[in-house]
Order: C-alpha cells, then structure tokens, then sequence
C-alpha cells in the first residue's frame, strides 16, 4: 500500500517513524564501500585548486533497527561522493523516510561538505562555485 506523505516534519513527529533518522553518519562508517548504487546525478563545481566533483547515487532502503521499527517499511539511505582536486574523497550517507528525503538529505549533506571540513571543528573549506557563482545550485527556491 503506498504510503502518505505527511504534511509536514511536525506531522510527522507523533509518528513512531520519527526517530533521528535524517542526519548523516560519518564517512568512517561507510569505509568507503563500492556497493552504494549507480550515480543517478553529479555535478562539478570549480574551486582555486581545481574540479570538485560531486556525484549522487541511487536511494536504497535501508532496514536497520536503529532507525525503523518496522522492517517491512524500512527507512531509505542515499550515498554520495565528493572528489576534491587535491586528492580527498569524501563519502557520506543520509537517511530518509523515503527515497526523496534520503536524496534531499543528502544533496543538503553535501553542500555542508563543500563548505566545512566537517572534523568537529568549524574549519571552512576553500571556497567552491557553480557557474561563476556562490550559490551551487543545490537548493531548490520556494516557488509562489
């Protein structure tokens, strides 16, 4: 049965799905595996040093305990990769409460990668543009 989407993040806190399922976990965590989907999007944005490229792949469930208690509906992962030109790989991983949230979490994941080292400290990384722009282009403008 396909599921409803609820009408907002506060509908949704009464749910029993609602628990802090939606941050991303650390790139150590993943060990950097090659099973984590085909790339469905990319983008390579420029910076001093060279090419950024960063690629999105495939949402997947995941069913894991730690996020859903319900494993014939689990939780959905989305995997992506971020290649600095100076030789640093990062790949990280959100979870949503569907395929979608899982890519928004994770396009949102990386564009925090792209600014912050993201260590534990609030060292910023060297400045990255799109198109000869700040803005990357990865958020979407609320529409009227």
């Amino acid at each position: 049965m396909p599921r409803k989407p609820a009408a907002s993040a506060t509908a949704r806190s009464s749910s029993p799905r609602s628990k802090p399922h939606c941050a991303s976990a650390p790139a150590s965590a993943t060990r950097m595996r090659s099973d984590v989907g085909p790339v469905i999007a990319g983008r390579t944005f420029d910076r001093d040093d060279g090419a950024v490229v960063v690629s999105f792949h495939q949402p997947a469930p995941y069913p894991d305990p730690r996020y859903d208690a319900d494993p014939t509906d689990p939780p959905w992962r989305c995997f992506y990769t971020i290649e600095f030109p100076d030789g640093e790989t990062k790949r990280d991983y959100a979870v949503g409460i569907d395929s979608m949230q899982a890519l928004l979490l994770a396009i949102g994941g990386a564009e925090h990668r792209l600014r912050y080292v993201a260590d534990g400290t609030p060292e910023v990384r060297p400045p990255v543009s799109w198109l000869g722009e700040n803005d990357l282009g990865l958020r979407v403008p609320k529409l009227e």
